[in-house]
């Protein structure tokens, strides 16, 4: 008997995608396409990943009901932060934005507040 829960739904909200589309179109400006489409598909793999372990992130500052988790293909350098909100009553994981490491994560949010909501 399996007493693994099952795996959340995980649902890209379209400020997340359109954050993926934006990291596309600069590593495809600067690294080219082949480089942009290897990226975005990592990224890809890493948030499907979360449907069975939502707990890898961490809590995101002032924001109880948001996790964030880093995604570096290395261990060195720059990556990006998934910011996401985990409804287990209706087994969903929604990811509402990825950010790049250096950007001030926390300014953002405040910025976003309002839309944090609808993703």
């Amino acid at each position: 008997m399996d007493a693994r829960p099952q795996p959340l739904t995980v649902v890209v909200a379209p400020s997340a995608r359109r954050d993926l589309e934006d990291i596309w179109g600069y590593n495809a400006a600067t690294y080219g396409i082949d480089h942009a489409t290897s990226y975005l598909e990592f990224l890809q793999d890493q948030i499907q990943g979360l449907s069975s372990g939502p707990s890898a992130g961490r809590q995101v500052f002032d924001y109880p009901e948001l996790r964030g988790l880093t995604v570096k293909r290395g261990k060195r350098g720059h990556g990006h932060i998934v910011i996401y909100r985990v409804d287990e009553a209706i087994e969903t994981l929604r990811v509402l934005h990825v950010f790049h490491t250096a950007q001030d994560l926390s300014g953002r949010l405040r910025s976003l507040e309002s839309g944090l909501d609808e993703g």
